[in-house]
């Protein structure tokens, strides 16, 4: 793939975030949608070094796409080394935001404040639908809340996700079965 610099002046979106950083009046997501310009107009190195200049100014790892754009970079430049490394920090920033999203979500539920508390809970099972600890607790907010029908909908939604992942498991022990059949007919000749 051609190298492709960016030149000054012909882009009027790029101009603008490059003048607000120059201003100082820059945030993360000054660099985060710098970034995404430069990549989609194909200015992929000057993208990867706005999104890396961004990463220092995210001291507390909480835009988590700003990981996962580099790690989509990278694999598109096939530098699967640095796609891989990124995704583990995205992946991380994720988890560790369900978690304050857990907790904060917990802390209305507690406080009684029950239709935030569902807000922020269902934000959490949509991230990691395999969060079994936020479904139950969003179960038990739309219980408080007298929501019958949102209630009924989320049991059915978490049992099917158990369900499903029931089959796969089930599945992975009848080939693990099958494999470990045929390895030890593999033994015996």
């Amino acid at each position: 793939m051609k190298k492709k610099i960016y030149k000054p002046g012909s882009n009027k979106k790029i101009d603008g975030f490059l003048k607000t950083i120059e201003s100082g009046k820059d945030n993360i997501m000054t660099y985060l949608f710098l970034g995404r310009e430069y990549s989609q107009n194909g200015y992929y190195e000057d993208a990867i070094k706005i999104y890396l200049r961004g990463v220092k100014k995210d001291e507390d790892f909480s835009c988590y796409p700003l990981y996962a754009y580099l790690k989509e970079l990278y694999l598109k430049l096939k530098d699967y080394a640095n796609a891989e490394k990124w995704q583990a920090v995205e992946r991380q920033c994720i988890e560790s935001e369900n978690e304050i999203n857990y907790n904060n979500g917990l802390t209305h539920y507690e406080s009684g404040n029950y239709k935030k508390a569902a807000e922020i809970l269902r934000k959490v099972v949509d991230r990691n639908e395999f969060n079994w600890e936020s479904w139950d607790l969003l179960i038990e907010t739309y219980k408080k809340l007298n929501n019958q029908k949102k209630l009924l909908e989320t049991v059915k939604e978490r049992d099917y996700i158990r369900l499903e992942l029931d089959k796969d498991k089930q599945q992975f022990m009848y080939l693990k079965e099958i494999l470990d059949g045929v390895d030890n007919a593999d033994d015996e000749d």
